[in-house]
């Protein structure tokens, strides 16, 4: 997702969510949660709170959860031998 912060304008979003953001964003870190969002919902303490003006990327799945979704597949490589070998 792109979005174009608009001067004072901000936003709250996971750190693992973000992309990129143009230099002209600042970025604070804000207490948003308590122990039994870290107990019970798996939730941190803090977000990334990103205010503007400017541009930034975000992806709603971050890279470690993307990563054990889509895990990586190994393909054995064949040798052309299929095991047999040749006798009766």
């Amino acid at each position: 997702m792109t979005k174009t912060l608009n001067a004072g304008e901000s936003i709250l979003v996971d750190g693992d969510a973000i992309l990129a953001f143009e230099s002209s964003v600042t970025i604070d870190v804000e207490w948003v949660g308590n122990v039994a969002a870290i107990c019970c919902s798996g939730e941190g303490l803090f977000n990334t709170k990103m205010s503007g003006p400017g541009k930034v990327w975000i992806q709603s799945m971050g890279i470690d959860k993307m990563r054990k979704l889509f895990p990586p597949t190994v393909v054995k490589k064949s040798d052309g031998d299929s095991g047999d070998s040749g006798g009766d």
